[in-house]
């Protein structure tokens, strides 16, 4: 049977393994912090998955506008526009995606940095 390695505890990580472990594929993840969510970014959604915990607001009708003046090129501003909009609690809303890993059978790792098994090259059937 093939199995699934994902690497990295953000949104996508987590809800992809979620995901592939609800689908029967034998799945490991590994974050390489200790803690979720050291990344600036991430804080609202256009879409999540079926948790409350977390969620500080939903907005209905909404139009994000982000003006990143902290990047190093000027890119201009970025919008989403979307039916419903979420602001979170990005480590609280993490924690809840990591309970539901372990709920559907993920095995976690936290704090333990992903290593390949053929000296420096990752097999990519194996990675998402």
């Amino acid at each position: 049977m093939t199995s699934a390695t994902v690497v990295g505890a953000g949104p996508g990580g987590l809800w992809g393994a979620y995901q592939l472990a609800k689908r029967g594929v034998p799945t490991t993840l590994f974050e390489k912090n200790q803690e979720l969510a050291v990344k600036v970014c991430g804080e609202a959604m256009d879409r999540i998955p079926p948790i409350e915990r977390g969620v500080l607001y939903r907005c209905k009708g909404a139009e994000l506008v982000v003006w990143p003046e902290a990047a190093e090129k000027p890119i201009g501003e970025f919008r989403i526009k979307a039916d419903d909009l979420y602001q979170l609690d990005k480590s609280l809303f993490l924690e809840g995606l990591w309970d539901l890993c372990e709920d559907q059978g993920v095995e976690m790792h936290r704090g333990v940095a992903w290593q390949s098994d053929k000296q420096g090259s990752a097999d990519p059937s194996r990675v998402l």
